[in-house]
């Protein structure tokens, strides 16, 4: 949520209705309704892409930090144009690029590097860099060719910037212009008219194809740092501002300039379609359109979750039990529901306005939520209209309804129970049904005295648990049974598919896996990270694990772990820029759609992030990965005296997907609390090696590539196994 996606949008092009859109994580979008609809693009890249440029509706350049590629098919597929050595991690980030034609056009480096291609990016030769001052701070900041030999850079720091001029194809450059603050972008309107913006509210103008420049007052605008500027013509201009809700607009060419502010969200760029009309892109894939050349914005194409995700003691994000419903708890009286497996959501209001604990749904009509204003509310009728009822529920109460009439109130002491849809509520009675036989048979504690955090509805089925007790009821709730946990067990989540089948993900990181009601457990060996902070499983085969701040200078950066298997091995699966900003990511299971949340920021401002897959987040093609390590079983004497406590861990990925490819190799013993991560390269042919010291005893290993966004993420499991 937004459709197609919620990543944050940075560029935005226009030639008549078909457009195209870039952002982080390397997201491309393409329109060909003047912005009305959006379909994503598989560029092959993660990095974040803030340069896009469309020859034709069919031609289109998109570049960002250490890539660029070229797609000749409407974005169907891309190319990528060899500018570094590596795609995933470079010295010197693309700053600009522009092509006259198909086939030729140049690249710029934030150092000034300027690198030409004749033959559509199948090699590029090296030209003479745009002069950067050699202080530190300077960078290349934009480039713009007006014909094959002639061209304009520009140069942005602090303190000053400055305008470059080529009428050689980049073999020599010329100063045109120097600026008392730094630039960042330029564009030409006509063949003779041109405007630069930078620093401090910059705005200057050349009418003599860029021989002079001129500063232009943009009066009542104020002085902010200007970003991007798009112009319909020489006196109608829109220009975005770093940072910031709005955009500046003049009419006079830059004389004046006026304020607009056209979304709730951060607008990082806008272009001009057909005649007046606007489309405006920016934070969490906002889309913005306006037909009065940007005056006003009256259409929100799309604009993501508003506001923060809930932050209770339970999931943010609540299954419904009809087909494709599920929801996402919010700040405010927010509830984003969608009831076609997240195509669309829609923002349902709780009256109160109050945040968010739980909600249960269990048809597509009847619904129960509750507050931290401690407040039970109903609807009837899909969330249009909501009804208060007098249940006397705590702001820590977690819900469960198993039909629309029987709804349950579960903690934060003991469990109440309504057979009436919520019109009276009764205390739970009674003890939890005694485990054991003969003389090791336990009376169990009453069920009004436990304490109790979280709550899952299967069926007719309801579990509920807090971190270290589970139970179980049959009935709707109105009996008890105990759930029988492996000894130390902390519970962080817990999945049933069925009654007797389900997952637990325990503190320790462990996913544990029962089959018989707890009457017995098996450890899933193969995890293989340590960031683990929730669990969803569709049935017992499939299931996804949600990250919490994967990825460091030893790990790769991944969001979800995805199997389907039951954990014999794990795919990893980056939604929305790898995991690396440390938030409680949640994940949610349901048969046949699977959903992502992504918590970014809390407050007032905050960006959060809800994405839904309907085939277990599959991309277009499969990756495939194997590993060995030669003798799976040694004794300890063999381990130290003829291999010296070195594992040496083989493997082939296949394809590999970029240069300078890496996976992520982790081990640990049996009864080890964390995993040990190392990078290791992937040779061009798929072939990868390493050795490991200090194996000491039975080591699991697992490794993990993850793919790019084309090629799907894959994992490996081995275990090798020590005795005395």
């Amino acid at each position: 949520s937004p459709t197609p996606q919620g990543n944050d949008l940075d560029a935005v092009t226009f030639q008549g209705s078909t457009g195209y859109a870039v952002g982080k994580f390397g997201t491309a979008l393409r329109s060909t309704d003047g912005g009305a609809t959006w379909s994503g693009l598989p560029t092959g890249t993660f990095n974040e892409l803030g340069l896009v440029q469309e020859l034709d509706p069919n031609t289109v350049i998109v570049g960002g930090g250490c890539s660029v590629a070229e797609s000749t098919n409407g974005g169907a597929r891309f190319t990528e144009l060899p500018i570094n050595s590596s795609t995933s991690s470079c010295n010197d980030p693309v700053s600009g690029l522009s092509f006259t034609s198909a086939t030729t056009g140049y690249v710029e480096q934030q150092s000034g590097q300027i690198e030409f291609t004749n033959d559509g990016g199948q090699s590029v030769q090296a030209k003479t860099p745009v002069p950067v001052p050699n202080d530190g701070q300077s960078h290349a900041q934009g480039l713009q060719f007006v014909s094959p030999t002639v061209g304009f850079g520009v140069t942005g720091a602090p303190s000053a910037g400055t305008i470059q001029r080529t009428t050689d194809g980049a073999n020599s450059w010329t100063q045109v212009a120097s600026i008392a603050h730094g630039l960042n972008d330029l564009t030409f309107v006509t063949p003779t008219t041109a405007f630069a913006v930078g620093d401090k509210g910059t705005l200057v103008e050349s009418t003599d194809a860029g021989a002079t420049w001129m500063t232009r007052p943009l009066a009542g605008a104020g002085t902010p740092d200007l970003a991007h500027i798009a112009c319909s013509d020489a006196l109608n201009c829109l220009i975005s501002i770093a940072d910031s809700r709005s955009l500046i607009r003049t009419t006079d060419g830059g004389a004046t300039g006026a304020t607009v502010t056209p979304s709730a969200r951060t607008l990082a760029d806008v272009a001009f379609s057909t005649g007046t009309n606007v489309v405006g892109v920016g934070g969490a894939g906002a889309t913005v359109l306006s037909a009065d050349g940007g005056a006003s914005f009256p259409t929100l194409v799309s604009g993501g979750f508003q506001g923060a995700i809930s932050d209770s003691a339970n999931s943010p994000l609540r299954a419904g039990g009809a087909a494709g419903n599920a929801f996402l708890l919010g700040l405010g009286g927010n509830l984003e529901a969608t009831t076609d497996g997240g195509t669309t959501w829609k923002l349902l209001r709780i009256p109160g306005g109050g945040d968010l604990v739980d909600a249960a749904f269990p048809n597509a009509t009847n619904g129960y939520t509750v507050g931290n204003d401690g407040v039970l509310r109903k609807t009837t009728n899909g969330g249009t209209a909501w009804s208060s009822l007098d249940a006397g529920v705590s702001d820590s109460t977690s819900l469960a309804a198993t039909s629309a009439t029987n709804v349950l109130l579960v903690g934060p002491v003991g469990i109440r129970r309504s057979t009436d849809g919520g019109q009276t509520f009764t205390k739970v009675s009674g003890k939890v049904k005694a485990t054991g036989t003969g003389k090791h048979k336990k009376a169990g504690p009453k069920i009004s005295s436990l304490k109790l955090s979280h709550s899952l509805t299967v069926g007719r089925n309801v579990f509920v648990w807090s971190r270290s007790v589970a139970y179980e009821s049959t009935n709707g709730g109105s009996a008890w049974q105990a759930l029988p946990l492996p000894a130390k067990t902390k519970i962080i989540d817990l999945s049933f598919v069925s009654p007797s089948a389900g997952y637990v993900l325990d503190l320790a990181g462990d996913v544990l896996g029962t089959r018989n009601r707890g009457k017995t457990w098996t450890k899933v060996f193969s995890l293989g990270v340590d960031s683990a902070s929730g669990l969803s499983f569709s049935s017992p085969q499939s299931g996804v694990v949600a990250l919490e701040g994967q990825g460091s200078d030893e790990s790769l950066a991944f969001d979800v772990l995805a199997t389907t298997n039951g954990g014999k091995t794990w795919q990893p699966e980056v939604i929305d820029g790898g995991g690396s900003t440390g938030a409680l990511s949640v994940v949610l299971a349901t048969r046949g759609h699977d959903y992502f949340a992504d918590p970014d920021s809390q407050g007032a401002d905050a960006t959060s992030a809800v994405f839904a897959t309907g085939n277990g987040g599959a991309s277009p093609q499969a990756s495939h990965l194997s590993i060995s390590i030669g003798p799976k079983k040694l004794t300890a004497k063999a381990l130290k005296s003829k291999h010296h406590n070195r594992v040496t861990i083989k493997g082939k990925l296949n394809p590999v997907t970029a240069a300078g490819e890496q996976v992520q190799v982790s081990r640990r013993g049996p009864n080890g609390r964390s995993w040990t991560s190392t990078l290791v390269n992937v040779a061009s042919n798929g072939a990868f090696q390493v050795t490991l010291k200090n194996v000491n005893s039975t080591t699991d290993f697992v490794v993990y590539a993850v793919g790019d966004g084309v090629h799907g993420g894959a994992g490996a499991y081995a275990r090798l196994t020590v005795t005395r």
